[in-house]
């Protein structure tokens, strides 16, 4: 029992169950969240910015520009035809376009000259590339030591030549001479300079 007259005052609990305070370790989880959810909107960020410029150098805006003459020689990979447009400003990344190849199985192109414009797109050079060349390479070796009929077999087995014509004109013929054939030789026989040419 209380004594007479003492009187405690106590503080009425309101109803309802009372708050329940996150644990220390879910408190210290929070920042990381927010860490997490930086770098994927940072990341989200890069990827949206990298898109737009991947699409502007594939398609770049605008019209293309003035057209250009191209020429690839003989042998000439697929890495330094890129390295060729970019050069010229057909292209603005040849990496881009290595890739962009791949991507589209082209493997090789045909040597010789292609009129292609600057600032074109990747699509549209592919395009040029694949319908083959205005003007045809080709490659011609000629051997020290090398007669006549010896060129003629090679040159016979160049796409649209005739070996029997070149005998014909280089042995039988004035129409054609070199400068340092005597006046009374009809023939280039030992004239040829042995090299390795290109034909077109």
């Amino acid at each position: 029992a209380r004594p007479p007259g003492d009187v405690t005052t106590e503080t009425p609990v309101p109803p309802g169950d009372p708050p329940v305070e996150a644990p220390p370790a879910a408190r210290r989880r929070r920042p990381w969240l927010k860490v997490i959810l930086a770098l994927a909107g940072l990341a989200a960020l890069t990827a949206l910015v990298g898109g737009i410029w991947l699409a502007r150098q594939i398609n770049p805006p605008g019209e293309p520009g003035p057209e250009i003459r191209v020429a690839i020689q003989p042998g000439t990979s697929v890495a330094g035809i890129a390295a060729i447009l970019e050069r010229d400003g057909v292209l603005s990344s040849a990496q881009v376009f290595r890739v962009y190849l791949k991507a589209k199985g082209a493997e090789s192109f045909q040597a010789g000259e292609y009129e292609l414009r600057r600032s074109m797109g990747m699509g549209p050079a592919l395009d040029v590339l694949q319908e083959g060349p205005e003007i045809a390479f080709a490659r011609l070796t000629i051997p020290e030591g090398f007669t006549l009929t010896e060129m003629a077999e090679v040159i016979g087995k160049l796409p649209g030549r005739s070996g029997a014509r070149f005998l014909e004109l280089a042995s039988k013929s004035n129409t054609i001479r070199s400068r340092y054939q005597p006046a009374s030789v009809t023939t280039l026989e030992g004239l040829l300079f042995p090299d390795t040419y290109l034909v077109t």
